[in-house]
């Protein structure tokens, strides 16, 4: 994937990689010597979390540009200027060395590297994350010499969730090449040359280097929380105490839930800054009394904007029920959308919501579609719950279990009252409050399913 960049095939590349794996050197020393052989004129950005270690990667890559070796296979000779964070060649190329806190003032690359953005002692900070990421935001992409051709590797260990690759997943245009210590799936790579790599589930990254036994006892030493991220590349948040991922069970995209009913289930949130809370669609399938979750989407968007997606998604999904919490929002915002929404009272607080869903996740009733592109998300929003810093996914998902699962849905007046008529043994004049409120439960609860009113 290097060797695509440097083709400028691949202009956005995230590699997340344990530690001791010659990430450093391959990204921060000789891949700049690489292309400084090819392309003399070439200008570098290099960035660390730290001005000290900017500047050995900078001493290495010089070191290398200088053997006897380099100097016979390129003909790239350095200029005049050599100092820790800089140095140039004959042919007004350059390697630029700084730190995620350092200054790039009035410097411009055409490729732009970022090694380990944040030291792992720090990635509990929300302070300097925040700080990290608005370092990118602000100031690195601006430093593009082309925007359109320019190339920005980030290379680094995962800490959290909101990282600097947590924040880039966010966005579009990003490559990644994700290589956890110890396989969680059976993986395959397809190398620029054709070449295609192949990894069992279970075996190591490095085997020479690290064996299955040595990571399995890094595991053991370390927090669950640490090697699941620094070495797993999964950055899930310790456990919370509610709902576990574990417990659910999955599905297949070519299981046949064409005689299904389509349920989706919406979180709504108004405002679009980075700092407030998502919008959240649960698109499901019922059938059968087992509800198959086929998508989960979160959004930062204005009224406007979200209204135009609540529409495409019922679309795309062919969605038949529509549930949205009933707040004064949803009084709005069913003046602006052009279908039917379910208004759905909420029973308890969102733990109390969460904890009743988890019975029927347990129980197998609640499954989750293989292989989405959301799954890390929501899983680490699960299991952080309700200790993590969002739980939208969680609540839509509770919204929903409790309207298909949970009877929410399925009452019908009609067929209570038909019911009722057919069976009622005692006038209903003759009967007080307390008589009337218990038959008509009884009579709900002898009805197996009541059908659904479509709108």
């Amino acid at each position: 994937m290097l060797q695509q960049c440097v083709e400028g095939k691949i202009k956005r590349l995230i590699i997340n990689i344990p530690p001791r794996n010659l990430k450093s050197h391959c990204v921060s020393i000789c891949l700049p010597a690489y292309i400084l052989g090819h392309n003399p004129s070439a200008r570098i950005i290099c960035a660390s979390y730290s001005q000290t270690l900017a500047s050995n990667f900078s001493r290495k890559t010089r070191q290398l540009m200088e053997t006897d070796f380099y100097k016979n296979v390129f003909k790239t000779r350095l200029g005049d200027k050599n100092t820790e964070s800089e140095f140039d060649t004959t042919e007004n190329g350059c390697r630029y060395s700084t730190s995620t806190d350092g200054t790039l003032t009035g410097i411009g690359g055409n490729y732009i590297f970022i090694d380990d953005p944040i030291k792992a002692a720090d990635a509990n900070s929300e302070t300097i994350r925040n700080k990290v990421n608005e370092w990118y935001d602000n100031t690195v992409v601006s430093r593009l010499n082309d925007k359109v051709n320019g190339c920005i590797i980030v290379v680094m260990q995962r800490l959290h969730i909101d990282d600097l690759t947590g924040h880039l997943l966010k966005q579009d245009g990003w490559e990644v090449l994700k290589l956890p210590a110890i396989a969680e799936a059976d993986e395959s790579f397809k190398l620029s040359t054709g070449k295609i790599v192949r990894r069992k589930a279970g075996a190591a990254l490095h085997p020479e280097l690290e064996p299955v036994e040595i990571l399995e006892n890094h595991k053991k030493t370390m927090s669950s929380y640490n090697f699941s991220a620094q070495y797993q590349q999964n950055p899930i948040p310790e456990k919370g105490n509610v709902i576990d991922f574990n417990d659910f069970s999955f599905f297949d995209s070519n299981l046949d839930l064409s005689q299904a009913t389509t349920f989706q289930s919406w979180d709504i949130a108004l405002k679009d800054g980075k700092d407030n809370d998502y919008s959240v669609c649960v698109t499901g399938k019922l059938e059968r009394d087992i509800l198959y979750i086929q998508d989960i989407r979160r959004f930062k968007l204005d009224i406007y904007n979200l209204i135009n997606e609540m529409h495409r998604l019922k679309e795309t999904f062919k969605a038949s029920y529509v549930i949205v919490e009933d707040t004064s929002v949803t009084v709005h915002l069913q003046q602006l959308i052009d279908f039917y929404t379910y208004k759905y009272k909420p029973r308890g607080d969102k733990i109390v919501r969460a904890n009743s869903a988890s019975f029927y996740i347990k129980s197998g009733r609640v499954k989750l579609l293989n292989n989405t592109a959301w799954i890390d998300e929501f899983r680490a929003e699960i299991n952080a719950f309700p200790n993590g810093k969002h739980d939208d996914q969680v609540d839509t998902l509770s919204q929903l279990i409790d309207f298909t699962l949970n009877g929410f849905h399925q009452f019908n007046m009609v067929e209570i009252a038909m019911a009722m008529k057919e069976r009622m043994q005692k006038p209903l004049a003759q009967m007080n409050r307390t008589e009337f409120c218990n038959f008509a439960r009884r009579q709900y609860l002898q009805k197996p399913k009541f059908n659904i009113p479509k709108f």
